[in-house]
């Protein structure tokens, strides 16, 4: 039985949503009913990307790994913007330091 990675996508809340099924028809019609507390919110779910798997535990496995890669893509890009912004912050002090020595 194939199974199913997808990738949804809500333009009213411009989030997206991953997820893995064996029945990916009914499970977009879920999404789209709004059975979730998430997912009622951005009706409606649009599918963006799907990839086949011959068993679901490969299809979980791929979903964790796209889910623990945007948490990671995420955390890089907050040390980002503080690095950024500790960047800026010492410059700044930089410029004070050699206006007065």
């Amino acid at each position: 039985m194939a199974a199913y990675l997808y990738i949804l996508y809500s333009e009213k809340l411009n989030k997206f949503d991953v997820g893995s099924t064996i029945d990916i028809n009914r499970r977009i019609a879920e999404h789209n009913r709004g059975k979730g507390k998430f997912t009622k919110t951005g009706l409606p779910w649009e599918l963006k990307y799907k990839e086949v798997f011959a068993e679901l535990i490969d299809a979980r496995r791929r979903e964790l790994f796209i889910k623990n890669k945007k948490a990671e893509d995420l955390l890089r890009n907050l040390l980002a913007q503080w690095d950024k912004y500790f960047f800026h912050y010492i410059n700044f002090f930089v410029k004070i330091k050699n206006q007065f020595f």
